[in-house]
């Protein structure tokens, strides 16, 4: 049985969508250049456990495995949209969709 949707609801991957290319880029750069940032912070915290450096597409999926776990523990939208929205960051990081 299909649950009906108003046309102002919008589904997870569209709501995921928004915010990647919306507000999320506003607030914090585009997805390739915050998350080399973020993996330089990781590479250097890890450094005495890595053999080599983590890569922003890394950090994507790794941000998608949080957002799992904290689905698992504790359903929520929040945790599906963000994990969806993470999927099109590191297809970003890849620059496949820019």
């Amino acid at each position: 049985m299909s649950k009906e949707r108003k046309a102002t609801d919008a589904t997870v991957l569209i709501e995921a969508f928004d915010l990647v290319f919306g507000d999320r880029e506003k607030a914090y750069d585009h997805p390739k250049r915050n998350m080399d940032a973020t993996a330089k912070i990781w590479s250097g915290l890890l450094a005495y456990k890595l053999s080599s450096d983590i890569t922003a597409e890394e950090v994507a999926l790794m941000m998608v495995g949080l957002k799992l776990a904290r689905e698992v523990y504790h359903p929520k939208r929040d945790n599906l949209v963000d994990a969806a929205g993470y999927i099109e960051c590191a297809a970003r990081v890849l620059g496949e969709d820019d």
